[in-house]
């Protein structure tokens, strides 16, 4: 995994101790389990910063406008949709609106469980 910090907090995008712990735990994870579920399809997710590089903007904006500094740290559904964390570990799901999708443990093992039960 490259070090995505100062390629975005260059751009505005603030890197807290909760994005920097997660990352160093879980950056570079890529679960590719694309396919049919039990009760819905599954979802590929990467857990890259630099996959989100160029969507910098979109982060400063919605970090903006959810009074709270999110920090890129992957994509899902095929780069269909970015990750971000913010600063209390909360994860959210990114596309043309946000999404909270939990806090950290919890929101990994969601996604985790969910795609491992329809395996």
């Amino acid at each position: 995994m490259s070090k995505p910090g100062a390629h975005f907090e260059s751009s505005d995008c603030i890197m807290s101790p909760a994005t920097e712990e997660f990352l160093s735990r879980f950056g570079g994870l890529d679960v590719g389990n694309n396919g049919p579920g039990l009760e819905r399809t599954r979802e590929r997710f990467d857990l890259e910063p630099m996959l989100c590089s160029g969507e910098e903007d979109r982060f400063v904006e919605l970090s903006g406008l959810m009074e709270r500094d999110l920090f890129p740290i992957g994509t899902f559904g095929g780069l269909r949709y970015f990750l971000a964390i913010d600063g209390n570990a909360e994860v959210y799901l990114i596309e043309a609106d946000l999404q909270t999708i939990g806090h950290m443990p919890d929101a990994l093992d969601a996604k985790v469980l969910v795609e491992s039960r329809a395996g």
